[in-house]
């Protein structure tokens, strides 16, 4: 993520738990380090399902 701010300081980067509600988990884990292959699944299907009705409600990031 800071490479990423490093090529452009003034956009807004956002991890794609930043739109799941109601998750204490900040980072989605690893699969092969964690070997909760369900878990990992299931944050990525719910962030990509938030960030899709973000994205429609308000047309932007």
């Amino acid at each position: 993520m800071n490479d990423v701010m490093n090529i452009n300081p003034n956009i807004k980067v956002y991890k794609l738990t930043d739109f799941i509600e109601n998750t204490s988990h900040k980072f989605i884990p690893d699969p092969y380090y964690t070997r909760n292959f369900d878990l990992t699944f299931e944050l990525v299907k719910a962030g990509c399902d938030s960030l899709l009705k973000h994205i429609i409600n308000n047309n932007k990031l």
